[in-house]
């Protein structure tokens, strides 16, 4: 061997092949990848809550159950010039229970406000009354038929369900539970809205 084999211009090793096809394919898997997300994305995004009778006034009775068990009838009529909010749920149900708390303290901050909270338990009495027994929720709760009637009556296929009701009775937010709506709620009460 001669030095003049050593150098590098003299060199015929030729540089390793590049991997073009491999990294092609990779960026087509990416893209597709991409799009398939983008495409669940737009297809499970949350959407808006709304309802046929949105800017309708509303009226129903229903019977309800007290904390103290009383049996009551709750007529929505005899609460014009108050804040409504009916509060789609049931004990079964994991988010209606979470944000129990959430609805107590926005019954709290405006229980004196002239502020009303319904709730429309799918519960049966029995469980209901075991429920209220055990949870300091001073609302009463629509129950039973009159509970799957209005379920039906305002397609309601999905707890929890919020309902705001402004002061002359008409029906003015629905959202995926009360939290949803909370900003409407101060606002209507303390007259911003």
């Amino acid at each position: 061997m001669t030095p003049s084999d050593l150098s590098p211009a003299s060199s015929t090793a030729q540089p390793p092949p590049s991997n073009e096809l491999g990294i092609r394919r990779t960026l087509y898997y990416l893209a597709g990848l991409m799009i398939v997300l983008l495409v669940m994305v737009i297809m499970f995004a949350p959407q808006p809550v709304t309802s046929k009778f949105m800017g309708q006034q509303i009226t129903f009775r229903g019977v309800s159950l007290s904390t103290d068990s009383e049996i009551r009838v709750f007529d929505l009529e005899s609460h014009r010039g108050k804040v409504v909010l009916i509060n789609f749920w049931a004990t079964y149900c994991h988010y209606c229970l979470e944000e129990m708390p959430h609805v107590q303290r926005i019954y709290t901050d405006l229980q004196h406000d002239d502020f009303v909270v319904i709730g429309v338990s799918s519960d049966t009495r029995p469980v209901l009354e075991e429920f209220l027994s055990k949870h300091s929720q001073v609302w009463d709760n629509i129950y039973g038929v009159d509970s799957g009637r209005l379920s039906y009556e305002f397609d309601v296929n999905t707890i929890p369900r919020a309902f705001l009701i402004n002061r002359q009775g008409v029906l003015v937010a629905v959202g995926n539970g009360v939290e949803s709506i909370q900003n409407e709620i101060y606002a209507l009460v303390r007259n911003d809205f």
